[in-house]
């Protein structure tokens, strides 16, 4: 594409969701984290190393017969601590992982990054995490 010569209309992305096509025989459920795998489609988060977080799935999508794509919110939201392997107040600010797409522990060992421990709940251990691609890269 060659450079500009005049005025033209861009297309804004707020940057709060993103769109994503679904891997082939996925489901992914609304509320699941979502990251991308080594081939760029989107998949359920799970305890696997090489997956770039994407954020959280706004609806339930059956890619059973494929072709799909899922909108993707980033942001700050809430995930299950992992017993054994809990994330506690002192580590906000620091990186979590994927256990499952609803899970997150404080390990990286085998695992992908989920984003960013923002808060931890004392009364639920509920763990609030900041995902999307660019935070979890900025502390690489």
């Amino acid at each position: 594409m060659a450079a500009m010569t005049g005025p033209r209309s861009a297309t804004r992305r707020m940057g709060d969701f993103q769109t994503d096509i679904v891997k082939d025989n996925e489901i992914i459920y609304r509320g699941a984290a979502v990251c991308l795998d080594a081939t760029g489609e989107a998949v359920n988060a799970t305890a696997a190393t090489g997956l770039i977080t994407r954020g959280v799935a706004r609806d339930t999508v059956d890619n059973t017969d494929d072709g799909k794509s899922i909108d993707i919110d980033t942001g700050t939201f809430e995930f299950f601590n992992k017993t054994a392997d809990e994330l506690s107040q002192d580590e906000v600010g620091d990186k979590c992982f994927w256990e499952d797409n609803q899970t997150v522990c404080k390990t990286g060992t085998g695992k992908s990054a989920a984003g960013i421990v923002m808060s931890v709940d004392v009364g639920t251990g509920k763990v609030s995490v900041s995902v999307g691609v660019l935070p979890v890269h900025l502390l690489a």
